[in-house]
């Protein structure tokens, strides 16, 4: 072996070796980021699950004349039920899209309907935080549409439970839905500061932490917008991200159609 040939298979050396220590670094990273991201996940569960267990309690002990004090606590109950129950879905909906068993499933639905639902249900959030969301829709009354209704309203809860733990106190929501082309177009638009653009893929990645302060402070599991984004491609749809002042989040996802609808209703009766 020539002194040149050395010179180079030194290089190669270090250039491996180089190469190691970066893919370990990187290793590393994703095991701290995998357990942290487990770590929410138990507290998203646990939190709820103890405050309705101590709140139960606390109602059972409460002397039969302090009704006012029951239904407070009731309603304190059902909020803290609803947030595990939207935890829930966005876990098994994670491991149904991990295990590639999550088939589009088109029914007829009332978009606005399902819309105005779903916005109920962060009631208690909305009012802890201040902020009101604005349905901006041209058209209130839109026509029943072939689509995944379970799918659509997770995409709507984890859009809006996004908007709200992003966005300041007493700040505003916009929501707009159409449906035109044989499109649905979701676009929702919050108060919070806003994403740079080279986050703007960043986001949908389960186990990416952009801002540590801000995900310590606003809690929440990174489960939630990697399902929109899953979602959204399983029906065939896309998303846009762009910065205004906050965020805004548009989806364009294609409607069913009739011949789709009525596949998927005799599947389900092949199963019986």
């Amino acid at each position: 072996m020539t002194e040149s040939e050395i010179v180079e298979l030194k290089k190669q050396i270090a250039l491996l070796k180089k190469g190691n220590e970066v893919l370990n670094k990187k290793l590393k990273a994703s095991e701290g980021l995998k357990t942290h991201f487990i770590s929410n996940i138990m507290n998203e569960i646990y939190n709820p699950f103890t405050s309705i267990l101590m709140m139960s309690e606390n109602i059972i002990n409460l002397d039969k004349e302090k009704l006012d004090q029951a239904y407070a606590m009731a309603n304190l109950i059902h909020s803290e039920a609803a947030k595990l129950d939207f935890h829930l879905k966005n876990i098994f909906a994670a491991a149904m899209i991990e295990a590639g068993l999550d088939d589009v499933d088109c029914k007829s639905t009332d978009i606005q309907k399902l819309l105005d639902s779903v916005i109920r249900t962060f009631a208690s959030s909305l009012k802890n935080k201040n902020i009101k969301i604005e349905n901006t829709s041209i058209n209130r009354n839109l026509a029943e549409v072939n689509t995944d209704k379970n799918k659509i309203s997770l995409i709507f809860s984890n859009l809006i439970s996004n908007a709200i733990k992003f966005s300041n106190d007493s700040g505003i929501i916009e929501v707009e839905i159409k449906e035109d082309n044989s499109n649905l177009t979701f676009t929702i638009k919050d108060s919070g500061p806003g994403i740079t653009d080279n986050h703007k893929d960043e986001i949908f990645d389960r186990f990416e932490r952009l801002d540590d302060t801000i995900n310590s402070i606003t809690g929440g599991n990174g489960l939630g917008l990697s399902i929109v984004k899953a979602y959204v491609e399983l029906l065939n749809g896309t998303i846009e991200i762009k910065n205004t002042k906050g965020t805004k989040i548009t989806i364009v996802i294609p409607v069913c159609t009739a011949e789709e609808a009525d596949d998927d209703l005799f599947d389900d009766e092949e199963l019986f």
